[in-house]
């Protein structure tokens, strides 16, 4: 699973600039460089700010912009895997949530982070800043309803 978050719309190509993280760090790229059988979109429930929401949809995608040059945090896998190690040494078995993993932000992000930093930055909470942004963390905000699923739509 991978995140990222949609920028402007490019109407003479029909395609999207996405801000990602992905091997080398934060980059710029195409939504069309991935194939719509493996996308799901999320919208942010934006309902309970004041501002303007369109306006903060693109100010939390050049939020990415402010840490264009940090590098992929490589150091995060190795600090869940100690943390697994640890919490086995507890006692604790898995299913594990993202809650019982130590974290702490450094200056590089994986794709995760990068996609809770943009919105973080125009002050929306999509993880609290003490748990690891996992794809599980990210999940449970859209169960908690901070967002929803607009791509693909439900047939029903």
């Amino acid at each position: 699973m991978h995140f990222g978050v949609i920028g402007d719309y490019l109407p003479w190509d029909n395609d999207y600039v996405i801000l990602e993280s992905i091997g080398k760090g934060i980059a710029v790229g195409r939504l069309s460089f991935y194939a719509p059988e493996d996308i799901e979109v999320y919208r942010v429930d934006l309902s309970s700010y004041p501002d303007d929401e369109m306006l903060m949809r693109k100010q939390a995608a050049a939020e990415l912009s402010r840490v264009g040059r940090a590098r992929y945090d490589y150091i995060l896998y190795v600090q869940l895997a100690l943390g697994a190690v640890a919490l086995l040494a507890r006692g604790w078995l898995p299913p594990w949530k993202s809650e019982q993993f130590p974290y702490g932000r450094n200056k590089k992000y994986v794709c995760t982070e990068a996609a809770v930093e943009a919105w973080r930055g125009v002050g929306v909470s999509l993880v609290s800043p003490k748990v690891v942004p996992t794809p599980a963390s990210i999940k449970e905000s859209l169960l908690n309803g901070k967002m929803k699923m607009v791509f693909p739509r439900s047939s029903t």
